[in-house]
């Protein structure tokens, strides 16, 4: 009787009777999953209640409100599904670009145990705007187990205005652009617990569009990248102050790119990658340490690095990097465990560094290249590493091409064991440093000639070990 009655005053435009004020409902509308606007209509009815709602199981294929860029909208509501692949909200194929099939917004929102699914295969093209599920302007969203997939564009993207949002222990996979997106303007965002696997770019990104985005905790996740791109981003412009990443105990295929941000402490994750460096510190980046990875780069490309900083122009130059006891091991024959092109200063202590060698390649433990003239590097601190299986141990060079020729302020080797057939090789003059200090290293019978090789005559040695054991 109750649901003939729920029925026909749902028909008749009242939705009253379909949940009191918390928006609990048991019985959906008998034509729901093939209805796109009853559905719609349905859903929202319940959503517009605000306070808890409860939407009930089933698939709901829903269409675009009107002329709206979503389906469905929730405003400070706690929206609870019945379960992630139980209650699932599908976006009708044919919707228009820049739709999403989610807008959440307003303080203290939320959406748990629920699948969106953006129905890529249905529709008219790829447009890079139409997600699962788009959150803006609010203080303490959450978005709890849920499942994000199938949209040409992300599962979930946290637009604008956000702070103190978390996104936990839910699934964003096999969509067309991002699994999740950290926009602009927003900090205390809170990325945990997630699994974000087979979307088409990265599978966490981040885009401030020169908006300021601050305090960024991703951590327990497991991405999965897709061929030729990092797993996540997290990314800034020079001059930005956004910044104050902690990236921690991840488990990461596919790897980190670092761009113009600063403060990021990457720490305790497993970063695998085959296809590009796992971790990557770009242009103008600083203040980034990198500690207690187990970093491994599986691929036999060329000039393959486990770690990887590349500066750009004298005011986009990695600075104050600092990579600390992490264990690090390249299968590339000519790649490096530690490379750096044209960054400005560089920190390498403790770290477990092995690498691979072949015939007619050249591989290196830590390399530095002074590439961006007329800048000159600081300094490059090499200590207390274990360094094996690779062809030179350090090795410096330059840009010869650059006008005046840069060079390297600083060269520290110190207190490291160092197995390799050259110990430490420095261009005749490219990039040679001004200053050498290499000191208590243990080079595993390596032949004195080899352990500090073609020392420039304008570079003053404050002290070298070369003849020690």
């Amino acid at each position: 009787m109750y649901q003939t009655r729920a029925l026909i005053l749902f028909l008749a435009g009242c939705t009253t009777s379909i949940g009191q004020s918390t928006g609990s409902v048991t019985d959906p509308p008998v034509d729901a999953g093939t209805d796109p606007s009853a559905n719609r209509v349905f859903l929202q009815s319940l959503l517009d209640q605000g306070g808890d709602v409860t939407l009930p199981a089933g698939n709901f294929i829903v269409n675009r409100a009107g002329s709206n860029g979503y389906c469905l909208k929730a405003v400070s509501a706690r929206v609870h599904g019945a379960g992630q692949g139980t209650t699932t909200i599908t976006m009708a194929g044919g919707t228009p670009a820049d739709v999403v099939v989610l807008s959440l917004s307003g303080n203290g929102a939320s959406l748990q145990d629920l699948t969106l699914d953006g129905n890529k295969a249905a529709q008219p093209d790829n447009n890079e705007h139409r997600h699962g599920v788009m959150v803006q302007d609010g203080t303490g969203i959450r978005i709890t187990r849920i499942t994000a997939q199938n949209s040409t564009g992300d599962g979930v993207y946290l637009y604008h205005g956000l702070s103190d949002t978390v996104v936990a222990d839910s699934t964003a996979q096999n969509n067309n652009r991002h699994g999740v997106t950290i926009g602009a303007q927003q900090t205390g965002t809170t990325i945990s617990g997630n699994r974000l696997v087979g979307n088409a770019l990265h599978q966490l990104d981040s885009e401030h569009g020169g908006d300021i985005v601050t305090h960024v905790t991703v951590v327990n996740n497991v991405m999965q990248a897709s061929p030729n791109n990092s797993a996540m981003t997290a990314t800034g412009i020079p001059g930005n102050p956004s910044g104050d990443w902690a990236i921690t105990r991840n488990t990461i295929t596919g790897g980190i790119m670092i761009v113009s941000t600063r403060f990021i402490d990457i720490t305790d994750n497993t970063i695998t990658a085959s296809d590009t460096h796992p971790v990557i510190i770009k242009n103008a980046a600083s203040d980034i340490m990198v500690f207690n990875n187990t970093i491994t780069e599986t691929g036999t490309g060329s000039f393959l690095a486990g770690v990887f900083l590349e500066g750009t122009d004298p005011v986009d130059m990695p600075s104050r990097v600092s990579v600390v006891q992490n264990h690090i091991s390249v299968a590339s024959p000519d790649g490096y465990g530690v490379r750096a092109n044209g960054a400005l200063d560089m920190t390498v202590a403790g770290n477990t560094i092995t690498g691979t060698t072949a015939a007619g390649k050249v591989s290196h433990g830590v390399g530095f290249r002074v590439t961006i003239g007329p800048q000159p590097a600081l300094r490059c601190i090499v200590t207390d590493n274990t360094i094996s299986g690779v062809t030179v141990g350090v090795g410096i060079g330059g840009n010869p091409a650059a006008t005046p020729n840069p060079r390297l302020g600083e060269l520290d080797v110190v207190r490291n064991s160092i197995s390799a057939a050259h110990g430490v090789q420095l261009d005749a003059d490219d990039g040679a440093p001004d200053s050498l200090y290499v000191h208590g290293n243990n080079w595993n019978g390596l032949p004195v000639a080899q352990r500090v090789e073609t020392i420039p005559a304008n570079t003053t040695i404050i002290a070298s070990d070369a003849s020690t054991p």
